[in-house]
Parts: C-alpha cells; structure tokens; sequence
C-alpha cells in the first residue's frame, strides 16, 4: 500500500504542483530557481512538524492532533485563496 501511495503521490501530486507553479512564474529562467527555493521551504518544515505532530500525538489522542493539523490546513488554504 505505501508503495502505492509513493507512486501515486509522486505522479499526481508533486508532478502536478511542479507544472502549476512553472506555468505561474514569468520567465523560463526563473523555474530553476522556484522549483528550488519550493522545496527547501517545504522540505525545512518536514521535520519540525513531525516532532511536534508527534509529541503531540503522545501526549494526547491521537484525533485532536489530526483535528489541529485539518484545521490549520484550512485556514492556510483559506488565506491563500484570498492572498493576490
């Protein structure tokens, strides 16, 4: 099943946010540096949010954790519909 998700997740989603924000920024040349800045950004806050994801998940049950990253979620997304 994770074999599946990892190839599914790699083809339908990181592929497609790739060409979504290559098809946003003006020049050809820029891609580089986008696609770049994209993913240290996301890749920096993996960890960080795994351990505090993590703690706390043990420290409490498991569904509020995944109820405060939901809601998190939605107020970013939110925000970033009405952001220009």
């Amino acid at each position: 099943m994770m074999m599946l998700f990892t190839m599914g997740a790699v083809r339908f989603i990181f592929i497609n946010f790739l060409a979504l924000r290559q098809a946003a920024t003006p020049k050809r040349r820029c891609w580089a540096a986008m696609t770049s800045t994209m993913r240290w950004l996301s890749l920096l806050m993996a960890p960080a949010g795994s351990l505090f994801g993590g703690g706390w998940a043990n420290m409490s049950d498991g569904s509020s954790a995944l109820a405060f990253a939901g809601i998190v979620s939605l107020l970013l997304a939110a925000l970033a519909w009405q952001w220009p």
